[in-house]
C-alpha cells in the first residue's frame, strides 16, 4: 500500500536524464528534426492547425512530444532519433546508418500490431493516424503520430511501482486480461505468418488517403 495516494494533476512528463547523447539529441533536436513539417503533416490530416508543446520525453532512442490542435485535440508524436556524436573538431554529427530495412520493417510491424490490437480488443492502445519509417522524409526521422492517452503511468504517478491498494485488484485484473489476449495473438500468428502483412492489407486504403493529402 502506498503511504499517500496520488491524485491525477495533469501529465507528469519530465526530461530527467543525465545520458550525454540524449541530452545532445535534446539540445540539437530543433536542427535534427523539422518540427514545422511535422505540424504541417498533422494539420493536413485533421484540417486543423496545431502546435508542439514544450514538454519533451525520452524513451530509449525515441523522443516523445505532444501536439495540441486549435480545437483542443491532443496527439503524441514518437520519433526515432538518429545517433548523435561529437567529431574531432568538437562539433556534433548525426549518424543514420544504423537504421536498416530490417529496422524500418520492425517499426512498420509495430504500428500494424497496435492497429490490430486496438481494432480487436478493449486494450487502450492509442489510435495511429500517420507514420513514416524512413529518415528520408520531410520530418527528418521515422515517426508515429498517435492519439494522446489521457493518463499517466504508475511510475509517473507514484514515483515508483507503488499502486494504491484500492486500485491493485483492478489493475492486476486488467493486466492479466491484456496478457492473455496478446498471447493468443502471438500463438495465432506464429502459425499464419507476419501480423504486419495481414493487417496492412486491411488498413492500406487509409494510408493511401493520407498520402494524397
Amino acid at each position: 500500500m502506498c503511504p499517500n495516494e496520488p491524485r491525477f494533476a495533469g501529465y507528469k512528463w519530465q526530461t530527467e536524464t543525465d545520458h550525454s547523447l540524449l541530452l545532445m539529441q535534446h539540445d540539437h533536436s530543433e536542427i535534427i528534426i523539422n518540427f514545422s513539417a511535422l505540424c504541417e503533416i498533422a494539420s493536413a490530416i485533421r484540417n486543423v492547425t496545431c502546435h508542439l508543446e514544450s514538454r519533451v520525453k525520452f524513451g530509449g532512442a525515441h523522443m516523445i512530444r505532444q501536439l495540441t490542435f486549435n480545437d483542443d485535440v491532443h496527439w503524441i508524436v514518437r520519433m526515432r532519433m538518429p545517433r548523435v556524436g561529437v567529431n574531432k573538431q568538437g562539433n556534433y554529427s548525426v549518424d543514420t546508418d544504423h537504421w536498416t530495412e530490417a529496422s524500418a520493417a520492425a517499426m512498420e510491424s509495430e504500428v500494424y500490431t497496435m492497429m490490430y490490437i486496438r481494432e480487436h480488443s478493449t486494450i487502450p492502445v492509442p489510435e495511429v493516424f500517420d507514420f513514416n519509417t524512413s529518415f528520408n522524409n520531410p520530418v527528418g526521422a521515422p515517426y508515429i503520430l498517435m492519439e494522446c492517452i489521457m493518463g499517466n503511468s504508475v511510475t509517473d504517478l507514484s514515483g515508483g511501482y507503488c499502486v494504491p491498494e484500492r486500485y491493485e485488484e483492478k489493475l492486476h485484473d486488467a493486466i492479466a486480461k491484456f496478457q492473455v489476449f496478446v498471447s493468443s495473438i502471438a500463438r495465432n500468428f506464429m502459425l499464419t505468418g507476419d501480423l504486419g502483412r495481414v493487417v496492412r492489407i486491411a488498413f492500406q486504403p487509409n494510408w493511401q488517403h493520407y498520402q494524397r493529402l
